[in-house]
């Protein structure tokens, strides 16, 4: 297995990844994209085949977060990454 990177990728491409999560925690595409409006993405890729996601949100912008997380402009909450095997 070779693992590539993309830091680019159409958001209604990553959406499976969404039913990996709790549906508490999932996300629409619409949610989604505003989501990770200024986000830190990276779509790992095995081959051609999308196997991973991972992203970071600053804290510092004025969206819901989890609670205890500081509202700091230098730093950046990062989600899980999920890999489909």
């Amino acid at each position: 297995m070779r693992i590539t990177f993309k830091f680019k990728y159409p958001i209604a491409r990553t959406m499976a990844f969404e039913k990996e999560y709790h549906e508490n925690l999932r996300l629409t595409l619409e949610e989604k994209r505003w989501f990770l409006k200024g986000a830190i993405t990276i779509w790992m890729f095995d081959g051609n085949r999308l196997v991973g996601e991972t992203y970071g949100v600053p804290l510092g912008e004025d969206r819901d977060m989890p609670p205890g997380c500081p509202r700091d402009r230098e730093a950046i909450y990062c989600f899980p990454q999920i890999v489909f095997e």
